[in-house]
Order: structure tokens, then C-alpha cells, then sequence
């Protein structure tokens, strides 16, 4: 199975799922930051989105952050691949923390 990651394969989650996935499925991880990728050929059957705003160590988020990071950097690639019938896995979190 051909699954598209969405975040990189550096941080916490993306580290650990890239070494679980390698084996059993072909991945691809990718930028949120640059959305080129959106133009490759990768025909995945499902999509994992790790990228989103869980903690605000620093107390200094707002509400618009949290947002941003959780639906808004996730809805364009999800309008783009979602008339594919893909499957859809995200890590969300929730506002307040």
C-alpha cells in the first residue's frame, strides 16, 4: 500500500512512523512548506497528516495558531487528494491545551 505522509519523517511522530511503515508499505513524507509535491506522480491510497499545533510551551499561542496549523495548513492538500477516495488519518489537537 502507497501511503502519503503529510509533515516530515524528522519529528517525533514522523521519526518513529517512518521506521514502523518502511517495511510493510511504500511512504512518501512531505512538506507542508513547499506543496511541490502536489505535482509528483505518487498515487497513495491513504494520506497520514502529522503536521498540526498540540502544545504551547511557550504560553504565547493564540486560538488563530492553533487553527492554522490544525485545519487550514491540512485542507489544501485534503481538497486536493480527497476526489481520490483516499483514506485520511490526522493528528489533531484541540484548543484550549
Amino acid at each position: 500500500m502507497k501511503v502519503l505522509v503529510l509533515g516530515g519523517d524528522t519529528g517525533f511522530i514522523g521519526s518513529h512512523l517512518s521506521r514502523k511503515l518502511k517495511d510493510p508499505f511504500e511512504c512518501k513524507f512531505v512538506s507542508m512548506r513547499n506543496l511541490s509535491w502536489l505535482d509528483d506522480n505518487f498515487t497513495a491510497e491513504s494520506i497520514i497528516n502529522l503536521v498540526g499545533k498540540a502544545h504551547d510551551f511557550t504560553r504565547k499561542a493564540l486560538e488563530e495558531d492553533f487553527f492554522y496549523a490544525n485545519f487550514e495548513l491540512a485542507k489544501k492538500p485534503f481538497n486536493y487528494l480527497s476526489p481520490r477516495k483516499l483514506k485520511f488519518l490526522s493528528t489533531l489537537a484541540h484548543w484550549p491545551p
